[in-house]
C-alpha cells in the first residue's frame, strides 16, 4: 500500500528454486532466508495469503502472521465440489494405491453431485468434439445464422484457470442456435450425431448458469493482484446471501439475444431500463425468477442445478465461515476484521453477519486489537505531535504527515496476542497514546456511521490527516491481499523462462529473469544509459556462468528441476 497515494501496488520478489524436502520446517528456513535478503523479517509480514496446501499452511501459522486462504483458490475448489468433483488430488490418490494395492480395492470419495457430474461428461463431449475436428468447427462457422453472425469457437475447460467451467458453458450456451442447426446436417453420421446436446440438457444448461454466475462474478472480481480483504469481504457477503434465496434469476430459454456486442447491450440498456435482462458472453438475454426447491406451478431449477447451490453454501461454510477451524473463519481471522472495521459500514456489517452466521460479534475484539496495535507504535515524544496533528487537521483541514509512516504500517499488527498464547505488551506503552489513540477510534466510528457508501480507500485518503495515529494502521490492513493470483502469475513467468530450448539456464539466472521481468515497470526510464556495457570477453564469461547448472550443497537429485510436486493439500478445500 503505497502511503503517499493510498493506492495498492503489487510488487514481486520474484520466483525462487525451492531446494529440499517439501515439508512445513523446509518452507519456513526457505522464507526466512529470502526475506533476510531483501533485509526483511517475519515481523515485517502484516499477513500471508496463499492456497489451502497443507504444508505451506502450517508453516506460515507457526511463523505468525496472519494466514489468509486465497478466496479464488477456495471458490474455484467450491466449485468443483459443487460440479461432482471427488477432492481427491493425484498425490493423494498416488498415496491410497500404494497403502490399498489394486486401485479396484481402494474406497474412492464419494461423488456429492452426480447429475452435475454426468450433465458436464455429455457437454464435454460436444466441446471435445469440435475441437478435435476442424473440418466440423469450420462447416459450424460458415452456417447462415441470422441471430448469430460472428465466427466463434467454444471454449474448453482448464483445470488450472479459475472460473473456466462458467466460461466454456457460457460460450456453448449463446452458441446454441448454431450448435443446434450443425446437427440437423443430414450429412453427418451416427456417431456425429451422439455428439449433439439433447434438449433437456439445454434446459438443464441455462440453469447452470444461473448458479454459477454469481460465483464466477466473484471470483472474476478477485483475481486482480490489487484485490483486498476490504473490498471482498462484502463480495462473499452477498455472494452467500443471493444462494441462499428461495428464488434465483435465470436466463430465459430457448431465448435469442436481445442484444450483442459492448455499443448495443449499452444502448438497450438506456432504452429499456426497467427490463429484467442478464449479460452472458457479452450478450444481452431476458431472465426469469426461477425457484431453487421444487415448488407446485412455479418454475424450478431441475435435476443437476439445486444439488449445485446446496453444495455451494455448505462450501462456502467450510472454507470461509467454518466455527470448528479457526484459520477458515473470517470471523476470527484478525487480518480480515481489521480491514473490516476501519472501512465505513465495516463494523455494522460485521454485526449483521455475525447474527446472520450465528456466532459472536468480533467487532469488540477487533477495535480493541485496532487500539492496541496503534497505541503500541508511537513512543512517548510522538504523542504530542499526533495530539497537535489531529487538532489541526480537526481545525483547517490540513496537517503535517505522521512521521515514520512506513515502519510504523509494516509492523504494528504483528505482535497482537501472539500464536503460543501468551499477550504480550507493546513495545512502548506511551503515555497520553492510549488517550490520543481512543479519540481517534471513537471520531473515525462516528465518521463511518455518518459518511455515505464510499470505498475504504478513498474514506482514508480523505481523512488522513485527521487520523494520524490510525492512518499507518488502516493502511497496512486494507493493503491484506485476498487473492494469490499474482503469485500464480509469477509462475507462469517462470514457466515461459524455463522451455525445452532454454533447459541449460543455471538457477540463479531465472530467479534474475524473474525479478527483472516482474519488476520492469519500475526500473527508470533512462535504465539502459545508466547499465554499463560488458565487453565481448566479459559477455562470455558471464553467459558461461549463467548456463550451467551447479546443484547446491544438499540438495538431492529429484530438487534438480524447477517444475516440482504440487503440495499435497493444495486441491483439498
Amino acid at each position: 500500500m503505497d502511503l503517499d497515494t493510498l493506492l495498492a501496488t503489487e510488487m514481486s520478489l520474484g520466483v525462487w528454486r525451492f531446494p529440499g524436502k517439501h515439508d512445513h520446517l523446509s518452507i519456513q528456513t526457505c522464507l526466512i532466508a529470502q526475506l533476510a535478503s531483501f533485509n526483511l523479517a517475519v515481523s515485517d509480514v502484516v499477513s500471508s495469503t496463499t492456497d489451502a496446501g497443507a504444508n505451506v499452511k502450517e508453516a506460515l501459522d507457526e511463523l505468525g502472521p496472519a494466514w489468509i486462504a486465497c478466496v479464488a483458490h477456495g471458490l474455484h475448489n467450491a466449485v468443483r465440489h459443487a460440479l461432482g468433483a471427488s477432492g481427491e488430488t493425484p498425490n493423494r490418490r498416488a498415496a491410497q494405491v500404494m497403502a490399498g494395492g489394486r486401485r479396484a480395492q481402494r474406497v474412492r470419495v464419494a461423488c456429492r453431485n452426480a447429475p452435475a457430474n454426468e450433465l458436464l461428461g455429455r457437454l464435454r463431449a460436444t466441446v471435445r468434439f469440435f475441437q478435435h475436428s476442424d473440418a466440423a468447427a469450420q462447416q459450424m462457422s460458415v452456417l447462415p445464422i441470422a441471430e448469430d453472425p460472428a465466427i466463434r469457437h467454444l471454449q474448453s475447460e482448464m483445470a488450472t484457470r479459475w472460473g473456466s467451467t462458467y466460461l466454456s458453458l457460457s460460450r456453448l450456451y449463446t452458441m446454441w442456435p448454431r450448435v443446434t442447426a450443425f446437427f440437423r446436417s443430414p450429412a453427418l453420421t451416427a456417431d456425429q450425431r451422439e455428439r449433439r446436446v439433447l434438449h433437456r440438457d439445454w434446459d438443464q444448461l441455462h440453469y447452470m448458469i444461473a448458479v454459477l454466475a454469481p460465483v464466477y462474478e466473484v471470483t472474476n472480481s478477485v483475481q486482480s493482484a490489487t484485490a483486498t480483504l476490504a473490498e471482498v469481504f462484502p463480495l462473499l457477503v452477498p455472494l452467500r446471501h443471493t444462494l441462499q434465496q428461495d428464488v434465483i434469476q435465470a436466463p430465459k430459454y430457448p431465448e435469442l439475444p436481445l442484444s450483442v456486442g459492448a455499443a448495443a447491450i449499452e444502448a438497450y440498456l438506456v432504452s429499456n431500463a426497467d427490463v429484467a435482462v442478464m449479460k452472458i458472453d457479452n450478450r444481452l438475454y431476458l431472465i426469469e425468477w426461477t425457484h431453487v426447491d421444487v415448488v407446485a406451478g412455479r418454475e424450478c431449477l431441475c435435476e443437476a442445478a439445486p444439488q449445485t447451490v446446496y453444495v455451494l453454501l455448505q462450501e462456502l461454510d467450510r472454507i470461509f465461515f467454518n466455527p470448528q477451524d479457526k484459520s477458515k473463519n473470517w470471523l476470527e481471522n484478525l487480518a480480515v476484521l481489521k480491514a473490516v472495521v476501519l472501512c465505513p459500514g465495516g463494523l455494522k456489517l460485521l454485526g449483521e453477519v455475525a447474527e446472520w452466521i450465528g456466532c459472536d460479534n468480533p467487532a469488540a475484539g477487533a477495535l480493541e486489537a485496532v487500539k492496541w496495535a496503534a497505541k503500541g507504535s508511537y513512543a512517548a515524544e510522538e504523542v504530542s505531535n499526533l495530539s497537535q496533528t489531529a487538532a489541526s487537521a480537526t481545525a483547517d483541514g490540513h496537517g503535517a504527515p505522521v512521521s515514520d509512516e512506513r515502519a510504523a504500517a509494516r509492523s504494528s499488527l504483528l505482535t497482537w496476542k501472539g500464536r503460543a498464547g501468551a499477550e504480550p505488551s507493546p513495545a512502548v506503552a506511551a503515555p497520553g497514546a492510549q488517550r490520543v489513540v481512543q479519540d481517534e477510534v471513537d471520531n473515525v466510528l462516528r465518521l463511518c456511521q455518518t459518511t455515505a457508501e464510499t470505498s475504504a480507500l478513498s474514506f482514508w485518503g480523505l481523512n488522513r490527516q485527521q487520523f494520524p495515529a490510525l492512518f499507518p494502521l488502516a493502511a497496512s490492513a486494507l493493503g491484506a491481499a485476498a487473492s494469490s493470483a499474482s503469485c500464480e502469475r509469477e509462475f507462469s513467468i517462470a514457466g515461459r523462462l524455463v522451455r525445452p530450448e532454454r533447459s541449460s539456464l543455471s538457477v540463479t539466472s531465472v530467479e534474475m529473469h524473474s525479478l527483472v521481468g516482474a519488476n520492469a515497470d519500475v526500473l527508470p526510464t533512462d535504465a539502459p544509459q545508466c547499465i554499463p556495457s560488458l565487453t565481448h570477453a566479459a559477455a562470455a564469461a558471464f553467459r558461461s556462468g549463467t548456463n550451467t547448472y551447479v546443484p547446491a550443497a544438499g540438495d538431492g537429485e529429484e530438487e534438480e528441476h524447477w517444475t516440482s510436486g504440487t503440495d499435497e493439500g493444495e486441491f483439498d478445500d
